[in-house]
């Protein structure tokens, strides 16, 4: 199943974050797309929601996001296979969102501010 992944392409943190995918999406499962580029023509989710989260859609049109996309994400790249039982566990999900709330919060960029 392809997932396209919007991010922030204005965001230097967001535009590494994709590079890395990228790289390890030896499948081609992802489809890196920039919010702003997607919300020209498409308004669900709404442009202000793109910005303030991670959101990948399926081909199906199902939507995730925040640290469930993150869970999505990491549970698809083959590279981090080996690592799938962390993600899969209830304490490595709890992680998971954790981290990336700190993210979200402390990890941004000085133009994500």
């Amino acid at each position: 199943m392809l997932w396209k992944i919007l991010f922030d392409s204005e965001c230097p943190m967001c535009c590494r974050f994709s590079n890395i995918i990228k790289g390890m999406d030896k499948n081609g499962d992802f489809l890196l797309e920039s919010y702003q580029n997607y919300s020209v023509y498409n308004d669900s989710p709404v442009r202000e929601e793109l910005s303030q989260e991670i959101h990948i859609i399926n081909n199906n049109g199902e939507i995730r996001h925040g640290s469930e996309a993150v869970t999505t994400i990491l549970s698809i790249l083959p590279g981090l296979r080996p690592y799938r039982w962390m993600i899969e566990s209830r304490w490595g999900k709890r992680g998971t969102i954790i981290m990336y709330k700190s993210l979200k919060r402390y990890g941004k960029c000085r133009s994500c501010r």
